[in-house]
């Protein structure tokens, strides 16, 4: 066992690098990725022009259904002593700057609200944003433009440079559907790749939902992010539908923006779409982590 003593700052980009590593029970989607190479964060920064927010808020529990908590050990590992459980949504988490490496895992010693320290996998934190600071953040809107001008010119090294380094992609075709994760460094011929992808089954029944993500979403992603109506920032606007729409428990740590397509006045009721697109925060500078759609069901 290894350990190092970092600043919470420095701490962003540690949790970022090895977050993926325990991403163990998702799936990842290998797509044909050797030809173009990736923008970095660096060059990310400096397309923005905007300064990274300081944010103030600590840390938050992500990933994790409502039903469960995520467990404190001390010391670090499941072999450790229980000593705290945090709710799904847990917020004014802070890093004290012990980290540890665990098989494929980072763990980090935290704080909350001045307890006794403890430890807890770094995979289920994230960086905690105010809302009000998240709809407010030029860099933010910034990624949403690239995110359009991705779709329209199919070019996959500008949506790349926007995509979470250390989730990827997390995509699911309905929202209770389950997550697909294309990797970051797959993202960049996302447009251009047609391996087929399991995304889950269609509502009612059992038939399975598979093909390429050029098949199967970029037709109604796309037909979202052109039209000229503005996104709404953390409101989720929906029609009518046969189950309760929501927004999972396992992202309520994250804000979103969210294009929706109302259904035709004098149409089918059900005829509607809404795309939501998450975001995760990396040493003050937003990623888009998920995309979600959201539709009638019937």
């Amino acid at each position: 066992m290894t350990q190092s003593n970092v600043s919470p700052l420095l701490m962003s980009g540690s949790l970022a690098l090895l977050f993926v590593l325990s991403a163990c029970t998702r799936t990842a989607i290998p797509l044909n990725s050797d030809q173009i190479a990736l923008t970095s964060t660096a060059s990310t920064l400096q397309e923005l022009d905007v300064s990274p927010l300081e944010t103030e808020g600590g840390y938050a529990v992500v990933w994790l259904p409502i039903e469960e908590k995520l467990k404190v050990y001390n010391p670090a590992g499941i072999a450790g002593d229980l000593v705290d459980e945090l709710p799904y949504d847990q917020g004014g988490i802070l890093l004290t700057g012990h980290s540890t490496a665990l098989g494929s895992s980072i763990w980090v010693e935290i704080t909350v609200m001045g307890d006794d320290p403890g430890w807890v996998n770094a995979w289920n934190l994230t960086e905690n944003v105010d809302p009000a600071i998240f709809c407010n953040d030029p860099q933010v809107l910034n990624r949403l433009q690239e995110l359009r001008e991705a779709f329209e010119s199919g070019d996959g090294t500008l949506l790349a440079q926007g995509i979470n380094p250390s989730r990827g992609l997390v995509i699911r075709h309905d929202w209770w559907n389950p997550e697909v994760i294309i990797p970051q460094d797959s993202i960049q011929n996302l447009f251009q790749d047609f391996h087929e992808i399991d995304w889950g089954v269609i509502s009612g029944g059992d038939f399975q939902i598979l093909g390429s993500f050029k098949d199967v979403l970029y037709p109604s992603l796309a037909t979202a992010l052109h039209e000229e109506q503005d996104p709404v920032c953390n409101v989720l606007p929906v029609g009518t539908t046969s189950r309760e729409a929501i927004w999972p428990s396992e992202y309520s740590s994250l804000n979103y923006y969210a294009f929706h397509l109302p259904a035709p006045e004098d149409g089918n009721q059900f005829d509607w779409q809404t795309w939501v697109v998450g975001f995760e925060y990396i040493g003050g500078v937003p990623y888009i982590t998920v995309l979600l759609q959201y539709r009638g069901d019937v």
